[in-house]
């Protein structure tokens, strides 16, 4: 999805053009694209969490092309994000017949393992979620479940953080020290997490398995059902910006040119 940004005719940038030329009008056109696309970026680092860092590696830089100038938001998630995506169940994703890693079970079904990494208290979303913050309140915009949400989950966050660092090579965190997330989980988030990482770079996991039966029907029934994405629509906030902006780069640019 691009971001298209473009010099418009003003009774200002005509002067403009009459004093400089094109080449003021690539100079209008090279601040507003450069302004939009930290604006873009500003809005993606307040206006999301976990996606993030997905979303704002999408950002492409600048490509000025005459009198235009594009801005694209490259990559599956980064698009996902913006545009939105209705709710589907991720036995078809995961274990569909074009994904990869699978096993087959004795019985002719599927499964694998999935890797969900735990970031330590106050690390911010980018690599993961941090420890407590899923017991905090959801995103605005968020079409998960309900959840359980705990007033203390900042601390509850530090104690499995501490407990985590206790762990010892081969060794898993114990079930029990934080409740049930959601009505169909059958153990809390954190049962079963291990540590692994060099001593300056430990990472904290936990896994969990998907499975389908023979017939590609998901098994337990009611679960892995992805909620869906509601799209962001940041271009639309970031359109606005420019229309906003471009007026005022031209006015200080022509007070310039004129030494006013």
């Amino acid at each position: 999805m691009p971001l298209v940004v473009r010099t418009y005719r003003t009774d200002e940038l005509d002067q403009l053009l009459e004093l400089g030329g094109k080449q003021v009008a690539k100079l209008v056109l090279s601040q507003v694209a450069t302004m939009a696309r930290s604006k873009w970026v500003q809005i993606a680092q307040h206006g999301l969490n976990s996606t993030r860092g997905d979303y704002i590696a999408g950002i492409q830089p600048v490509r000025n092309k005459g009198t235009l100038a594009y801005i694209e938001l490259l990559g599956r998630m980064a698009n996902l994000v913006e545009q939105g995506m209705e709710p589907f169940d991720l036995h078809d994703t995961l274990l569909g017949d074009s994904a990869g890693f699978w096993m087959e079970s004795k019985d002719g079904g599927r499964y694998r393992s999935i890797p969900f990494r735990h970031t330590i208290p106050g690390s911010g979303r980018g690599a993961g979620l941090p420890m407590g913050e899923a017991f905090m309140d959801s995103s605005e915009g968020s079409r998960a479940a309900p959840h359980t949400v705990l007033a203390n989950a900042e601390a509850l966050g530090k104690q499995i953080y501490a407990a985590a660092k206790r762990l010892k090579p081969g060794e898993a965190l114990e079930a029990g020290l934080a409740p049930l997330l959601r009505g169909h989980h059958a153990t809390d988030i954190y049962a079963g997490m291990v540590r692994s990482g060099a001593a300056k770079n430990k990472h904290y996991m936990t896994f969990r398995t998907i499975s389908t039966g023979p017939s590609g029907e998901g098994r337990p029934p009611g679960k892995w059902l992805h909620p869906g994405i509601t799209a962001r629509n940041f271009v639309s906030d970031v359109a606005e910006f420019v229309d906003d902006q471009t007026p005022k780069v031209i006015s200080g640019i022509l007070q310039g040119v004129l030494g006013k």
